[in-house]
């Protein structure tokens, strides 16, 4: 069985018992997943959107108030009492009879694990596996800190950091401006910008090179028309933090001041965009 199926059969477990101790109630798993969440936002004081509710309780007939309760009490059970059987069998019989074909990436991408089961899991397959984080795939040499970034996963970039991914770890990058991490992160348009958040406070390097000798104020300034106004300019005070180096000059012998100055005046630009860096341009003239 491979890790993943053993490490959710917690779950399973939880919906035999569920539809065992409620013969009458017809939810499907997804639907038992949803109370589950409705439970766990309730036991946090976390709000319930109506489409989650709906999802939960749609056709089971309970009235509101004794849905909630049931949901809190499912969540307390499927968290104190089924749950933690998920990892007291692990350690041995995970040594002993795992899949061996299961990879890192499977674990840390599945959508049908919470993040300390991934992390668990993910821990074991290093240990005992001898499996890197930082292993290279693929025609671009990527690990899977780049394809966490490419699916705007903040998840998996938080638990590959955690693990140790190395933020500074150079890609192939013949067809973009993204050859490490950070840098990737912002040519794509740095979509969350707590992505950007924890490739910096994991010690990302701002002032290594993309193509044309760009930094990360460079390459940031470079894509101004992906990103919204309010998040460039976060993103630009961010990175001048990070001690980016707004003197270093690309192969134009631009410094990002200079460079930003050029984009907007030039006359093929978007001009509807370019008041975004009038703004740029005044915080790095200070």
């Amino acid at each position: 069985m491979p890790l993943r199926q053993r490490a959710s059969q917690s779950f399973n477990d939880f919906y035999r018992y569920f539809k065992e101790r409620f013969p009458n109630v017809s939810a499907a798993p997804s639907q038992v997943k949803a109370m589950l969440e409705v439970g766990k936002r309730k036991w946090r004081g976390e709000p319930v959107s109506p489409e989650l509710r709906q999802a939960a309780w749609k056709g089971v007939g309970y009235s509101l108030g004794t849905a909630i309760l049931a949901a809190v009490a499912f969540y307390f059970t499927y968290q104190k009492v089924v749950k933690p059987y998920q990892f007291k069998l692990s350690r041995e019989k995970l040594e002993r009879s795992a899949d061996e074909k299961e990879t890192l990436e499977n674990v840390i991408f599945a959508d049908d694990l919470d993040s300390k089961t991934k992390e668990e899991l993910a821990r074991f397959m290093i240990a005992k596996r001898h499996m890197d984080v930082n292993e290279k795939k693929g025609r671009f040499q990527e690990t899977l800190l780049f394809k966490a970034i490419a699916q705007n996963d903040v998840s998996a970039v938080r638990l590959l950091l955690k693990l140790k991914a190395d933020p500074n770890v150079v890609r192939i990058a013949t067809h973009d401006f993204g050859p490490t991490p950070l840098l990737y992160a912002i040519d794509r348009g740095s979509r969350d910008p707590e992505i950007i958040d924890l490739l910096l406070q994991h010690k990302a390097d701002p002032n290594m090179e993309s193509r044309y000798n760009m930094n990360a104020l460079h390459l940031a300034i470079l894509r101004y028309d992906l990103i919204e106004k309010d998040k460039l300019l976060e993103l630009i005070n961010k990175l001048l933090r990070a001690n980016t180096d707004k003197d270093a000059k690309n192969k134009s012998d631009e410094t990002p001041l200079k460079f930003a100055q050029r984009l907007r005046d030039d006359p093929y630009g978007t001009d509807t965009k370019k008041p975004k860096l009038d703004e740029v341009i005044k915080i790095l003239s200070e």
